[in-house]
């Protein structure tokens, strides 16, 4: 599945910008998929009226399987491990993070004096973890009483495990129908739909949490999907989105295209355009927590490669941490407030 050439592609679906519709753009780069098929390659190119930067040709999600094979990491941890009973120091931290969830749901929530102190404890509890070497930017902004929560390209499972723990009520929608399946032999009590956004199917209101994190620039129709977790979200409900935003510090600092990653990125969102995309799907911003160490440190499963940026440390066993250079431009991207990972959390319009 090679590329298609802008000037050859003539349906809208293909060539039109996915915020905006618009077919006016320009070429920003060529690139393959470094991941699975090196000798396909694709488009970046950026919309002429809405600034948006997408992939072409943009393919549907049958044309999206094939580069989503099974050994794709979010896909390769055992489910029925994941499922069994932690150790009381795991306990321990899953009662911090707890904590903090509520103190971020004060935050996002709260008015006024409330809202303020929630504001300067988070900070507070930010820093700490940052100077411990603990990152908690997955953390949801959690009610005081066990609640629900959606989890859209759940993957593996893991991060929503402790809520289950907690009482909370968990449902998973992910493309990988045969991950599903395997959630659903499980002992897990989960609701799941295999087939993605557009074919699950839940009562306005559900969830008081929808929780995806390096998701939102995997759809192949945003604003449709996004409309939809929107009509999920309760009144009071927050979306959580977890991901690379591109010309950050962070991103010019990193090899361009680990964050590229071509064809699974169908979009490559700045801040304007990710709060356009998500006020198009009737959400506004409410918070933006920067992320220190890029996504492309440890999510992927060619994590040599993006560790290094160099195609050739692909197989070099040495090659396990990141360089200190990596860890350096990670902590200077963080205190420019500039991070090329951030989580937005968005509420109702």
């Amino acid at each position: 599945m090679g590329l298609v050439p802008c000037d050859e592609v003539s349906a809208a679906r293909r060539t039109g910008c996915p915020l905006c519709g618009s077919a006016a753009s320009t070429l920003v780069s060529t690139q393959p998929d470094f991941r699975f098929f090196p000798g396909d390659e694709f488009q970046i190119a950026r919309c002429g009226s809405c600034d948006l930067l997408y992939t072409l040709p943009r393919l549907t999600t049958d044309e999206l399987a094939p580069y989503y094979p099974a050994r794709y990491p979010e896909y390769a941890d055992e489910v029925e491990a994941l499922t069994a009973d932690r150790d009381s120091w795991k306990a321990r931290v899953d009662t911090r993070k707890t904590f903090y969830g509520r103190s971020l749901y004060a935050e996002i929530h709260a008015g006024g004096f409330r809202r303020a102190c929630a504001t300067c404890l988070n900070a507070a509890l930010r820093t700490a973890g940052l100077v411990a070497g603990i990152h908690s930017v997955e953390l949801l902004p959690m009610k005081r009483t066990a609640g629900r929560c959606l989890h859209v390209g759940s993957g593996s499972g893991g991060r929503f495990l402790r809520l289950m723990r907690q009482g909370w009520q968990v449902a998973a929608v992910d493309v990988n129908a045969e991950l599903m399946a395997r959630w659903r032999r499980s002992p897990a009590p989960v609701t799941t739909f295999g087939e993605g956004i557009s074919a699950a199917s839940f009562d306005p209101g559900s969830f008081d949490v929808i929780f995806m994190t390096h998701v939102i620039e995997h759809l192949t129709d945003p604003v449709a999907d996004l409309r939809r977790l929107n009509d999920w979200l309760a009144p009071d409900g927050t979306l959580v989105c977890e991901l690379p935003l591109y010309g950050t510090l962070g991103w010019n600092l990193r090899p361009r295209y680990t964050y590229y990653d071509v064809p699974r990125h169908t979009m490559h969102l700045n801040a304007e355009t990710l709060a356009a995309l998500l006020r198009k799907a009737g959400l506004r911003v409410r918070r933006t927590v920067q992320v220190p160490d890029g996504w492309s440190f440890y999510y992927c499963d060619f994590k040599r490669f993006c560790l290094t940026g160099r195609p050739a440390d692909c197989g070099d066993p040495n090659v396990e941490q990141p360089p200190a250079r990596h860890r350096l431009f990670g902590w200077l991207s963080w205190l420019a407030r500039s991070s090329g990972n951030v989580c937005v959390y968005a509420v109702k319009a």
